[in-house]
């Protein structure tokens, strides 16, 4: 749906969800204009008879009536507010789980349509016989600045990248280009995107989250689900609140994890919530889930 809908155009939708219901088929509907939705007789058709919704990012101008109608919390109406392009909010019954959609490499190639991306992605080839590097991709929210080339360094700066020093996994101190879109510090940022594309070298099974739930999540081999919580907020008495404040979710998974920037969370307070590890044990915790 796109534009205002007409007084035929509602009918005929409301009468071919009904249909639709009747004999138990699937409709899938997109509309651009949510209001359409919210206000009109046959959006309200497809809300009561729809099981699954995903929502993007949402104008401010009707973010309230959206919030009202799928009765969102503060985190989730933060997430729809803050969401970048491919992060959606996705409602299923009682159900609400952040997701983030994205197309393989190949299938972006394939589809993109937008200026900036076609003279942003630099595709860097090498003499034959010479390990071609990873296809530098212009849409990652943190890159390691070593790894970029003079070209891809300005086709950052121009999307407001921002130059970070960070430690790495390894405890080494990095250059990252960053764009943080988030409410998080940029450290927390930079930590959690490293951390999850560590998890990424065993398995494609890991999400990230803004929301309540932990800040990434990810599948053993096993089946075991496994939570990890980043902590880098600034001052020890507010990164112990947020760890307090997640620990009873964290509980619910088969195995957790918090990992602190600050390693006197885990040397003073490290017995109060279980399993906290400094930034330097995560490679080896992570590889352990997959041996």
């Amino acid at each position: 749906m796109d534009g205002a809908l007409s007084w035929r155009q509602a009918e005929y939708i409301l009468r071919l969800v009904k249909t639709c219901r009747k004999f138990n088929l699937a409709l899938i509907m997109i509309t651009q204009d949510v209001e359409d939705v919210l206000v009109s007789r046959a959006g309200r058709a497809v809300l009561t008879n729809t099981a699954t919704k995903i929502l993007l990012k949402q104008d401010t101008s009707v973010l309230d009536q959206i919030v009202e109608r799928f009765h969102l919390n503060e985190a989730e109406t933060r997430f729809l507010k803050m969401s970048t392009m491919g992060r959606a909010l996705l409602i299923a019954e009682t159900m609400r789980v952040p997701i983030y959609i994205t197309a393989s490499p190949e299938e972006h190639k394939i589809i993109t349509t937008r200026p900036d991306e076609l003279v942003g992605r630099i595709e860097i080839k090498h003499p034959e016989g010479v390990e071609l590097l990873r296809e530098f991709n212009i849409n990652n929210p943190i890159h390691k600045k070593s790894d970029l080339t003079d070209e891809q360094l300005q086709a950052l700066a121009q999307r407001n990248f921002e130059e970070l020093r960070v430690k790495t996994l390894t405890g080494e101190s990095e250059l990252f280009l960053i764009r943080n879109e988030t409410d998080q510090t940029d450290e927390h940022f930079i930590l959690q995107n490293i951390t999850l594309d560590e998890i990424r070298r065993y398995t494609d099974r890991g999400l990230l989250h803004h929301t309540r739930l932990p800040d990434i999540t990810f599948e053993t081999n096993s089946g075991k689900m496994v939570a990890v919580e980043v902590e880098a907020d600034v001052g020890v008495r507010r990164s112990i609140d947020n760890m307090t404040e997640k620990l009873p979710m964290m509980q619910k998974y088969d195995d957790y994890f918090f990992v602190v920037a600050n390693p006197a969370l885990k040397r003073d307070y490290g017995s109060k919530f279980g399993d906290v590890l400094t930034r330097e044990e995560v490679p080896a915790r992570i590889a352990s889930y997959f041996k």
